[in-house]
């Protein structure tokens, strides 16, 4: 079900959490657990291209925050922000199991 709305809305609005908790049974928290927990799930609208930079110890030890300080230069925008064309989002995220090619 959060994959079907977010492939059709672009994101998981909190009224989609609770249509979906109250269609499968479950508290709304446990569903809002669940696109919180998960950085493919987006809350709010983000750009066509949404990089997102690891911020766990190993990503952090090779220059993660310094990639991610440039990228946010480079795009003119703050961590978790938008360019205005709606093209980029940038934000930090946990593990993405690429550690080996950290960050």
């Amino acid at each position: 079900c959060l994959a079907i709305v977010q492939q059709e809305e672009g994101f998981v609005p909190r009224a989609a959490e609770d249509a979906i908790a109250a269609y499968l049974g479950m508290a709304p928290i446990a569903v809002y657990e669940v696109t919180t927990f998960y950085n493919m799930y987006n809350q709010k609208p983000v750009g066509k291209f949404k990089l997102n930079v690891c911020a766990n110890l190993p990503c952090q030890l090779r220059d993660g925050q310094k990639a991610l300080d440039h990228l946010c230069h480079k795009l003119g925008i703050a961590q978790g922000g938008t360019t205005a064309d709606g093209l980029f989002t940038v934000q930090k995220s946990e593990c993405l199991g690429a550690c080996a090619d950290s960050p």
